[in-house]
């Protein structure tokens, strides 16, 4: 979408324009009187005249979305940079020693280009990918303007200036442009099926044609010959705009100049200087911080306190059976990390009471001797093959017979345990296992140190189902605004947020503390939402004489909805079941065989109205890259055996670990998809 904006839409700028002229005309006569009174004066220098050119760094400080009446998606514009040029001619007049009055009449650009990029997800296809949109507003404005400032003598060749700038903007043109850059090579927008939308340019809308900063200068005047007439005068001057480039919005047009001047002085004798006066100490450096946080509400806008909703859903969890134990080099001994009962104990096993909501997989893989021999109990017409193996590598190379002795051991365990007849334990012994893991590094090594159990039988090694109650983030986000002011300059900064005195969550850096910090709770793991305990928040600035300040705490509430509040107010709600059972070979993207019938148990179980989102997992082994790759894939494939019309698939690599990666088991099973399936429910005053 295309689109140009012409004067003629806003004929009120005519008038602002010769508004300013005027007021712009009568500051130059002003000022023009400014000479006879100076010359009045007994001990008055003679006026010095000059002309100046240089370059500018234009700096654009902003916080809005969208020029008024102009299309535009952008979160929020905040900052943006130009280079421009200024020239000129000025003229100085002298008041008392040390002190004189300049006029300048100037002519500079004071453009920028504000940029934007906003991460996303794209759907592509029947994929979310990661992605990122970019938002640009090339602003060009040209001024001429009048500055009246203050010019100080600091020393034989130092001088300070401080002014006013008052402007008349004669050209204020914008071009606007949003498009895809991230990924680079896939994704377009729907309504133009572009990679590039909201394309417009013309006058700025609503922009002021009068433009008035304050200007802060530093300069050098340095002579150019012997006879102390003519100088050279570089300046670096910094120029913050207080009035917003178009009205309605917050957009204000700030700059560093760099000029150089010629300089005619004519000479005059000059009185000696006064005895410098005692010298004061220099005050204490100013050390402030402040921060506060908000919320958002369900568009993303902030709320005005900061604040998280936790939700409760009602849900099912299907948790796999890793069917291997893994051994510690060159030893038979189960590790002490299994659960190992005694026969007494096997009486009160139960999966009803042994698991709950907060069961992960690597807890059942810890009880899956347990698991297996209760099963075999229960269902005499089962049987299982158990296969012992070995790394192949130092002390394990070719050792059949330390493969045998750890099968032994594991079928021992069911027998004398669990009473389960050796009949009915098939024992096979090999080197290393048939899908192996490669023995480049010890990771893959520990993962060959096992004994496998297999069964044709699924009443054997089918996933464990949990009832689950799930609390959700569903507004996560917190966002935190900082404002520090360290005239010695930042050495450290940190913010933390704590619950019950424990860190749930750090930002820290150096030299400058940025504008705004994002904290999104997903992104940790582990934090119960049994009770509404609130967050806190402090920021800590240590600047570089070493002198600290710390904020008081902040509050971060926790608003709580639960399932009982959802059914009383007959409120729309999801049944959310999770399944977290499709493990994969290493480096494959094929779905097992033995976990097919599981995606066809999922398949059965999906409503017309239910959207499935999957999600692809793995270890730590390989390349960050191609993990994501493999992990895309294997969701992909699930999505696709799924044969839903409403679901989405993701791949996270190693990027979003499900567990650890510290052990054989833990790596396993992050090498794999989570399904997640939601599906509406309305209540209507009955139990569902």
């Amino acid at each position: 979408m295309t689109g140009r904006w012409d004067d003629t839409i806003f004929p009120h700028r005519m008038k602002q324009k010769r508004t300013a002229a005027g007021v712009v005309l009568g500051l130059v006569l002003l000022f023009s009187l400014i000479p006879l009174k100076a010359q009045d004066r007994p001990f008055g220098k003679p006026s010095a005249y000059g002309v100046t050119a240089g370059t500018a760094l234009n700096l654009h400080h902003a916080d809005f979305r969208a020029l008024p009446g102009i299309p535009n998606c952008c979160p929020s514009f905040s900052w943006g940079t130009g280079w421009g040029y200024a020239a000129g001619a000025f003229s100085e007049f002298p008041l008392v020693e040390a002190f004189a009055l300049t006029l300048k009449t100037m002519v500079h650009s004071r453009g920028a280009v504000l940029t934007a990029h906003e991460p996303t997800l794209l759907a592509a296809d029947t994929l979310l990918i990661p992605g990122t949109f970019e938002h640009t507003i090339d602003a060009s404005i040209l001024s001429i303007s009048i500055e009246p400032s203050a010019t100080f003598q600091l020393s034989k060749i130092l001088r300070a200036h401080a002014g006013l700038a008052v402007s008349v903007n004669i050209h204020s043109r914008f071009e606007q442009r949003e498009r895809i850059i991230e990924p680079a090579d896939r994704g377009v927008f729907v309504e133009n099926a572009l990679r590039t939308r909201n394309e417009f340019s013309g006058d700025i809308p609503n922009a002021n044609a009068l433009a008035v900063g304050l200007v802060g200068a530093f300069s050098a005047l340095l002579p150019v010959h012997a006879s102390g007439t003519l100088f050279l005068e570089p300046e670096l001057a910094v120029q913050v705009g207080l009035l917003p480039v178009a009205r309605g919005i917050s957009w204000n047009a700030h700059g560093i100049r760099g000029t150089i001047s010629l300089v005619y002085r004519p000479r005059t004798a000059v009185p000696p200087p006064p005895p410098p006066p005692p010298e004061k100490p220099p005050p204490e450096p100013v050390l402030s911080a402040e921060i506060r946080g908000y919320g958002t509400d369900d568009e993303g806008n902030d709320t005005p306190s900061a604040r998280l909703r936790i939700e409760e859903f009602v849900g099912v969890r299907l948790l796999p059976v890793l069917p291997f134990v893994f051994f510690d080099e060159n030893d038979d001994r189960i590790p002490l990390r299994y659960r190992l009962l005694s026969r007494e104990e096997t009486t009160g096993f139960s999966f009803g009471t042994a698991y709950t909501a907060r069961t992960s997989a690597v807890d059942i893989h810890h009880d899956v001797l347990n698991i297996i021999g209760k099963r075999l109990a229960e269902n005499t017409s089962c049987s299982i093959v158990v296969t012992g193996c070995n790394a192949d590598v130092g002390p394990e190379k070719r050792n059949i017979s330390l493969s045998r002795k750890r099968a032994q051991r594991i079928r021992a365990y069911l027998h004398d345990v669990w009473g389960i007849p050796e009949r009915r334990m098939e024992l096979k012994v090999r080197n290393l296992p048939v899908l192996n893991s490669p023995v480049v590094d010890e990771d893959g090594c520990a993962e060959n140190r096992r004994v496998e159990i297999s069964s044709d039988d699924a009443a054997v090694l089918g996933p464990i189902a949990v009832s689950d109650t799930l609390k959700l983030a569903t507004r996560p986000v917190i966002r935190f605004r900082p404002r520090v002011t360290a005239e010695a300059g930042i050495a450290s900064w940190s913010v933390d947020v704590l619950r019950r005195g424990d860190r749930i969550a750090r930002f820290e850096g150096a030299d400058s503390v940025p504008a705004l910090l994002v904290w999104d709770i997903t992104t940790q793991e582990g934090i119960p939402f049994d009770d509404t305990t609130a967050f806190s928040y402090r920021l800590c600035v240590t600047d570089k004489r070493g002198h600290t300040v710390e904020t008081p705490f902040g509050e971060i509430a926790i608003e709580r909805l639960t399932i009982h509040q959802k059914r009383r107010e007959r409120s729309e709600d999801r049944w959310i079941d999770r399944y977290a059972l499709i493990l994969f070979d290493f480096n494959s993207s094929d779905i097992p065989g033995h976990h097919r019938a599981l995606v066809d148990t999922i398949r059965s179980r999906l409503h017309p109205r239910s959207t499935v989102f999957v999600t692809g997992h793995t270890d730590r082994m390989g390349d960050e890259r191609y993990n994501t790759e493999l992990s895309a894939r294997r969701a992909q494939e699930v999505l696709r055996a799924l044969g839903t019309a409403r679901g989405y698939s993701a791949g996270f690599g190693e990027r979003a670990p499900l567990y650890g990666n510290d052990t054989p088991e833990e790596r396993m099973l992050n090498r794999t998809v989570q399904v997640r399936v939601e599906t509406p429910v309305e209540y209507n005053g009955e139990e569902p």
